[in-house]
């Protein structure tokens, strides 16, 4: 009977935490915010079309997009100066809060740089926001993205419903009362056929009888 013995438990090693990762620079931040809020309004500006199009019957109007795209860039920059009050509320209040939080909005001394960061991100793509709304060459090209955007989706709409429809035989009386006569004519064209394929003296007539489809 063999002897059981202990094994021997290997040493930890002491646990080292990884390397802060600093975080992007506020300006990085904003610009990649900014091409977020490009695509953003560009989804938004293409539902807008969409919505004249169907609802309204309107046609396409440059004018009228562009101050939809301006509209859209507008809301966003008050959003984000919101989000900016609400990171300096958040930070004066936890100013004089020590400690670990309870849950993640609850922000303490420790959360302070983090929220000016946030701060200066929101601010700073608010004022971007305000900046290229009034870029004619931005405007216009979100415009132009949009439209062709919107296009491409009624486009699509329009020939899935052209498809679903093409797709459903159209039956009327006459087609019923031709039911009989277009099946005959069928049967002899196919008879035609295997006459003509294998003929018995390479001259015997064949009487196709009325076309169906003809007046």
């Amino acid at each position: 009977m063999g002897v059981w013995r202990k094994s021997r438990r290997k040493p930890m090693k002491p646990y080292v935490a990884p390397p802060e990762v600093a975080p992007p620079p506020v300006e990085h931040a904003v610009e990649e915010g900014l091409l977020i809020a490009r695509s953003w309004t560009v989804v938004e500006v293409t539902n807008w079309i969409i919505e004249r199009a169907l609802r309204d019957g309107a046609s396409y109007d440059a004018e009228a997009t562009q101050s939809a795209v301006r509209r859209e860039l507008g809301r966003m920059a008050d959003e984000q100066e919101e989000y900016a009050d609400l990171a300096r509320e958040a930070r004066q209040t936890a100013f004089q809060r020590r400690g670990s939080a309870r849950h993640q909005h609850d922000y303490r001394a420790g959360d302070l740089s983090a929220l000016s960061r946030r701060r200066e991100v929101y601010s700073g793509l608010a004022a971007e926001l305000r900046r290229v709304s009034k870029d004619e060459e931005f405007v216009a090209a979100i415009a132009e993205s949009a439209r062709e955007r919107a296009w491409g989706d009624l486009e699509r709409a329009i020939q899935a419903k052209l498809d679903r429809v093409l797709d459903e035989p159209v039956v009327d009386e006459h087609y019923r009362r031709a039911r009989s006569q277009r099946l005959r004519w069928f049967r002899d064209l196919d008879l035609a056929a295997l006459i003509a394929a294998n003929p018995n003296d390479g001259s015997m007539p064949v009487d196709d009888g009325p076309n169906p489809y003809e007046d």
